[in-house]
């Protein structure tokens, strides 16, 4: 048995556990925190169990594990730090998270040979169930509604540092969901949603999208953009803080949409909430695949989420746009 002393340590036993990834590799913990594939040098393969806890495993991490091939599972009640293979087993107080292996916070643990611990009994124990899209879809929504948390209280910006291209949202296996919403002309604040957004959160709105009934829920993330004729503009994330009925009286009452979906904060508080960033290169494809899936399917279609078709033209114009 060897002690480990410090993050480093640990982090340098579990770079030599899981160096090859021609024999089997475990990590059974808690949490898989914000950029954890860093540390994980060969991913196709591995186990990981964790627990689908909001605020401490980033759904991210696990959509990015699992798109390079990890095993990923869940577990409800799950605490332990194990990591195993063929190599060893480190038991430590660190989960895989940057926190914990990157010398931030003070962590202890051990190496033992890997017959002296049983990795089987450890995961019968833990009754892990596979990630699917419900899951994955509770895990990002109670995620959002934390950081939403955050930009509320503390008035903080929510972290940016895991953000991703589309490119690899497009490639994720549970894609984070979001939806879109077009506006041609520009309108106001409803008297209701200044009131609720001074009430609630202490300040006035920051961004609105008029909707018709049922078409949005709070918590939801959308992609809005202007349609000015042929031209597609203002391409931007929302965050759908709260829905509100618009009163008939209300100057910015509109019979066709008479509901105001509303972001309160600005947008830079709801970074860590988007599915994916926004470039200038996205900003460009985006609208030439609005305007070659057409402008009339998006504005008659009941749904707000986005088509398979039009994703697909999004991902052409992105990786050859010269043969779309």
């Amino acid at each position: 048995m060897k002690v480990l002393y410090d993050s480093k340590s640990i982090r340098e036993a579990i770079d030599k556990l899981f160096e090859n990834n021609n024999g089997r590799r475990v990590a059974v913990v808690a949490y898989v925190g914000t950029n954890s594939v860093n540390y994980i040098k060969n991913p196709r393969s591995i186990e990981i169990i964790c627990s689908p806890k909001a605020g401490a495993t980033d759904p991210k991490a696990i959509s990015n594990f699992m798109t390079k091939g990890a095993n990923v599972k869940f577990s409800d009640k799950l605490h332990s730090k194990v990591f195993w293979s063929n190599n060893g087993c480190v038991i430590a107080s660190a989960n895989l998270s940057n926190n914990a292996l990157s010398g931030n916070q003070i962590e202890t643990g051990v190496l033992i040979d890997s017959h002296e611990f049983d990795i089987d009994r450890l995961i019968s124990n833990t009754n892990a169930y596979e990630v699917n899209k419900d899951n994955m879809g509770k895990l990002r929504l109670e995620t959002r509604m934390l950081n939403k948390l955050s930009a509320k209280v503390r008035d903080i910006v929510v972290d940016s540092g895991n953000e991703i291209s589309f490119l690899e949202w497009y490639s994720q296996k549970y894609r984070d969901e979001w939806k879109i919403g077009w506006w041609r002309e520009e309108g106001c604040f409803s008297k209701y949603s200044e009131s609720k957004s001074k009430n609630e959160y202490g300040k006035l709105p920051s961004d609105y999208l008029d909707v018709s009934k049922n078409q949005l829920k709070a918590d939801e993330i959308l992609l809005c953009f202007k349609i000015s004729g042929a031209r597609i503009s203002n391409i931007e994330w929302m965050y759908v803080d709260f829905i509100g009925e618009v009163d008939k009286n209300d100057k910015a009452y509109d019979s066709d949409y008479p509901y105001q979906a509303v972001q309160v904060n600005s947008h830079k508080h709801y970074v860590g909430c988007h599915p994916f960033k926004i470039t200038p290169e996205f900003r460009s494809a985006f609208a030439k695949a609005v305007k070659k899936y057409g402008i009339e399917s998006i504005e008659s279609s009941e749904s707000l989420l986005p088509a398979n078709e039009l994703l697909k033209f999004i991902k052409d114009y992105l990786v050859a746009p010269e043969k779309v």
